[in-house]
């Protein structure tokens, strides 16, 4: 299959602009040289097969999720706010989200993509609304979805040997995914009846593009030099902001303005997450995220604005 595969592929090669041009592109990429991944530096020794590179990647992203060593007086609590159950789904709506995932995503760790789900027929999306919505009702995410699968890329500039030199990206389970936009679409309806979003948060906010949030800076300094006042302005890069939020804090402040329900479905979305490395052929053991929000995932952009 894989041969027969290769041929019909190789046949549909050709120069012109029908195909894009295909057969030029696939000469050029196969006249760039190989990458080649020199071995992890760690501690005084070097390690060269892909089960020690794992393991190296997995512990020094298990140092990364942890909670910043800072003291505070502040005593995180969960609030309960009165408020309406969390709206239950149907097979219609999920279907509707699995259309719009984009189908060129890596899956998770189940291997399942959404070109697959898309192709499962009606009784899987009756059954998949069994799940959600039971999982609404309990307020309660599923923990075989909390587990990442993580690869790593080099950053490019930087010593290709280091562990501290590669990104990590976090591969979700499609179906966690499907999840957490029906979540989604419900915090978005029961953040703008609340007023809980601030005006001039443009960020992941429909209408809001960032040209606007230039044009009202632009305004605000135009202003003041008008008015031949200061206009002071702070800028801040904070280091692996996402990898290292404080969960109970960051809990503690949702619980302040989401109804009870929300709050313990995003608790219990928060907890208790774990990740595994894959590298080459090799997968390291299992570790805990003691700190931080999924990087990549439509929740996080569903914050409140101080965080």
């Amino acid at each position: 299959m894989n041969n027969n595969s290769f041929e019909d592929f190789v046949s549909s090669l050709d120069t012109t602009a029908d195909t894009n041009y295909s057969l030029w592109k696939v000469a050029n990429a196969t006249r760039k040289p190989r990458s080649y991944a020199p071995p992890l530096k760690v501690a005084s020794r070097f390690i060269h097969n892909d089960e020690g590179k794992a393991a190296a990647f997995a512990s020094h992203l298990e140092s990364v999720f942890q909670p910043n060593d800072t003291d505070s007086d502040i005593q995180p609590v969960i609030h309960n706010n009165s408020g309406q159950p969390i709206k239950l789904t149907s097979p219609t709506e999920i279907y509707n989200v699995i259309r719009k995932l984009k189908p060129k995503k890596a899956p998770g760790l189940d291997l399942i993509t959404s070109n697959n789900l898309v192709q499962c027929p009606k009784k899987v999306f009756v059954l998949l609304t069994y799940i959600y919505n039971a999982s609404f009702r309990l307020q309660y995410f599923p923990n075989p979805w909390k587990t990442a699968k993580i690869i790593l890329i080099p950053k490019t500039g930087k010593p290709a040997e280091e562990t501290a030199s590669h990104r990590p990206i976090s591969l979700l389970s499609t179906l966690s995914k499907v999840f957490e936009k029906l979540i989604r679409s419900r915090l978005h309806k029961i953040v703008d009846e609340l007023g809980i979003i601030l005006q001039h948060q443009f960020g992941f906010r429909a209408k809001h593009s960032t040209i606007e949030q230039a044009h009202r800076i632009t305004a605000i300094i135009r202003n003041a030099l008008e008015a031949k006042e200061f206009c002071p302005a702070t800028y801040l890069d904070v280091q692996q902001a996402l990898d290292r939020v404080w969960i109970q804090g960051l809990l503690h402040k949702v619980s302040e303005c989401l109804p009870t329900p929300y709050t313990k479905l995003l608790q219990s979305y928060l907890t208790s997450r774990k990740f595994e490395v894959h590298y080459g052929e090799a997968v390291s053991d299992i570790k805990p995220i003691l700190a931080g929000v999924p990087e990549g995932s439509v929740l996080v952009h569903c914050r409140h604005p101080n965080h």
